[in-house]
């Protein structure tokens, strides 16, 4: 009796050691943990750079007393927020296709190469377009900024690392 309670306190314990070491094995895009605060939950993508103008915008606007934004600015940082949201969603829509007609083809029994090639050419052809669209993103969010307030939200940047 004894030995069969010893059994099933360690096939219990192997069950629940199993089960939350799973939890946390797949934790994908934030599922299974909270961004910490202050953090952009859209960067836990892998590292992916993607949404990395879209996370300076929510800083800035978090911080709009902080760095005396007007409501002009707030207006156009709120409206650039959403345009890149919207074409964030139809480049990854983008690159969702391809990969499906990627994986559809390399399921076929006969492999064409140069079709194959297309289509890998063709998602980092979207890609790329997806950096530029952010790197001008930035670089218009920049230009928002007067001199004093870049400096301030460089100096928020800096103590936010230090910490």
């Amino acid at each position: 009796m004894k030995k069969l309670k010893i059994v099933m306190m360690i096939v219990l314990a192997m069950f629940l050691f199993g089960f939350v070491s799973s939890a946390f094995a797949f934790h994908g895009e934030g599922e299974g943990r909270a961004p910490k605060p202050g953090s952009c939950p859209h960067m836990m993508q892998g590292g992916d750079y993607s949404r990395g103008s879209y996370c300076k915008i929510g800083i800035l606007l978090s911080k709009a007393e902080e760095l005396n934004l007007t409501e002009s600015q707030i207006k156009a940082m709120m409206e650039l927020k959403n345009r890149v949201d919207k074409q964030m969603i139809n480049y990854d829509a983008q690159i969702g296709v391809v990969m499906i007609d990627l994986r559809a083809m390399m399921c076929q029994d006969d492999l064409n190469k140069a079709e194959i090639d297309k289509l890998i050419d063709k998602k980092y052809e979207i890609k790329k377009e997806k950096a530029k669209y952010i790197t001008s993103t930035m670089v218009e969010v920049n230009s928002l900024l007067t001199p004093d307030q870049k400096k301030a939200y460089k100096s928020m940047m800096k103590n936010k690392c230090k910490k």
